[in-house]
Parts: structure tokens; C-alpha cells; sequence
């Protein structure tokens, strides 16, 4: 029998050292980290699980609670910190970070898997895109060469036409077509 994952990460649940619920072992594991920061002194005052209540009206007393993994102070600057895993930041979690920010000055950091998965995912695309400048810079063009490629490639898909037969241009349309479309076909919106 297989167990089923929970949670909208599709992660088990665990606790961490307080046994406090945690989304998933990576989330205990960086919550079980600032635990160890304040016994070693180098953070004070850590809460887990802050809350922050946005306010509407008196029919309503708030739009919604904002909650963040955890508040604490570090080199006399408080800190507000949100872990984000696999499931990453979404649409809801960045108004409602907004939301804390305008009403009660609080800056949610983001850490977490989701932060550093998203950070080496740009800098790996500015890396390539720094190698290919590279490349391209180093080697100019022949011009002569740059003539006869374009005069190739205009001439080369009417000569190769021109050489099959009706069947095999045929065959060639509807393997292109399979590539294309896959098995709905084209038209079938299945």
C-alpha cells in the first residue's frame, strides 16, 4: 500500500525539534537551523508562525491574516522570513505579502528551496547567454559565405520538392502532420 502524499506541495508532513507541523523535511530542517542560530545567540527573539491581520471594516473586522514561518531579530534589525518550496511563490502569497508590507511595514523575505532553485535558474541563463555574446563576438562572418548560404537556402526546399514524387511529398506532409497535431488530428480539439 502506498502512502499518500498531503499538503499542496505533494511533500510528507513532519515536525520539526518544537514539533511544530512543517510542510515538508526541508522546511524542519531550515526551521531546526534557526533554532540552532538563537541558541548560539546570533538571532533573538524568534517566533514561529507570525501572523498579521489585514483589516477592512467594521462589518468585517479583516480581509485576511497573512502568515509568515518566522520573525526574528537579527544585528538589531527585525526579520520576517516565508520558506517556499517546491510549490514555489503563487499569485495569492505575493498580494498578501503586499498587503503586510502596506499595512504593517513588514517585509516577508523568501527562502527556501523555491528562492535558490529560482536564483540559479537565472544566473545559469545569464551564464549562456553571456557565452554565446562570447561567440558570436569572436568570429565574424565571411560575407562571401553568408552569399551563398542564403543563396542555398532559397533554392534548396524548391529543388528537394522537385525531386520526390507526389506519394513520398505526400508521406512527408503527414508524418509532419502526426509531429504537429499527435493523435487529435488537426481540426479534433479532443
Amino acid at each position: 500500500m502506498k502512502l499518500a502524499l498531503t499538503g499542496k506541495v505533494r511533500a510528507r508532513r513532519c515536525k520539526d525539534e518544537r514539533g511544530l507541523n512543517c510542510l515538508s523535511a526541508e522546511e524542519a530542517a531550515w526551521r531546526n537551523g534557526l533554532y540552532a542560530r538563537e541558541r548560539r545567540g546570533e538571532i533573538a527573539a524568534l517566533e514561529m508562525e507570525p501572523s498579521y491581520r489585514i483589516p477592512r471594516d467594521e462589518a468585517a473586522p479583516w480581509i485576511c491574516t497573512v502568515k509568515a514561518d518566522a520573525r526574528f531579530i537579527e544585528a538589531g534589525v527585525v526579520r520576517v522570513q516565508d520558506y517556499k518550496g517546491w510549490a514555489g511563490d503563487t499569485p495569492v502569497s505575493r498580494l498578501k505579502r503586499k498587503l503586510a508590507a502596506w499595512q504593517h511595514g513588514v517585509e516577508i523575505e523568501l527562502v527556501g528551496r523555491y528562492v535558490e532553485q529560482k536564483v540559479r535558474g537565472k544566473e545559469k541563463r545569464a551564464a549562456e547567454r553571456a557565452l554565446l555574446r562570447r561567440a558570436k563576438m569572436g568570429k565574424p562572418k565571411d560575407p562571401a559565405a553568408v552569399v551563398l548560404g542564403r543563396r542555398g537556402g532559397l533554392k534548396g526546399g524548391k529543388a528537394r520538392a522537385g525531386r520526390l514524387s507526389p506519394q513520398e511529398r505526400s508521406d512527408i506532409a503527414r508524418k509532419a502532420a502526426a509531429a504537429r497535431w499527435g493523435a487529435r488530428g488537426p481540426g479534433n480539439t479532443e
